[in-house]
């Protein structure tokens, strides 16, 4: 009988004894190798995140707030926007009687042109611009246009400048704005769409407002 417990008490240490010294395969098993990061480059929150509408099937990720700035206007790209250049101060008091002189001015010489009177309209031309548009390489030049080949016209004197250039496209113009160049020359700007354009380009001569060349 003794030599049996004896058996059992071996047989019981020696399990008890193996399961202690196993290898704990949970605790000892090597951690998963982190995955590495993706190399993303930071763009900034994007139009989603924003509240800003995407266009179907591109990924909100990949667009950045900066696509959200509205293009530049033509207004900013037009050569001929005032805004570019910087303005001669004057005061209000000034501006306001020069727009109420320049605007009156506009509309008679969009009644002159309407009425085809040339005469009248050379007493509102500087002796620069009459010049000029006399020559009769600026004459030939101005009839490469395509609206006059089209309609086979030949420009040969002021005369006929005014007539087939001047009077199809000056009729109707209106004063919206001035700028101030000194004082006394300003361009006259009105507004097409979006766009500020300079009509006319003005200088005071003998306290009279006459067209001047640098504005074309």
């Amino acid at each position: 009988m003794l030599p049996r417990i004896i058996l059992v008490c071996f047989v019981s240490v020696y399990f008890l004894l193996g399961c202690t010294s196993a290898p704990n395969s949970a605790t000892n098993a090597p951690s998963p190798a982190a995955t590495p990061a993706k190399n993303v480059k930071d763009k900034g929150p994007g139009l989603a995140e924003a509240g800003l509408p995407t266009a179907a099937g591109v990924d909100p990720a990949d667009i950045t707030m900066e696509a959200s700035i509205p293009p530049q206007t033509p207004a900013s790209l037009d050569p001929r926007n005032t805004t570019a250049k910087i303005e001669y101060k004057v005061s209000p008091e000034v501006r306001e009687k020069t727009f109420n002189e320049v605007k009156a001015l506009i509309d008679y010489l969009n009644n002159l042109i309407r009425k085809k009177d040339f005469s009248s309209w050379l007493t509102y031309l500087s002796a620069e611009y009459k010049d000029y548009f006399s020559r009769p390489e600026v004459l030939a030049q101005q009839s490469e246009s395509r609206v006059l080949q089209a309609k086979g016209i030949q420009l040969k004197t002021l005369e006929d400048y005014f007539l087939s250039v001047v009077v199809p496209s000056r009729a109707n113009l209106k004063l919206d704005d001035l700028f101030f160049l000194n004082e006394n020359e300003v361009e006259a700007i009105m507004q097409v769409g979006s766009r500020r354009v300079t009509v006319y380009r003005l200088v005071k001569t003998d306290n009279v407002w006459k067209i001047s060349l640098s504005g074309y």
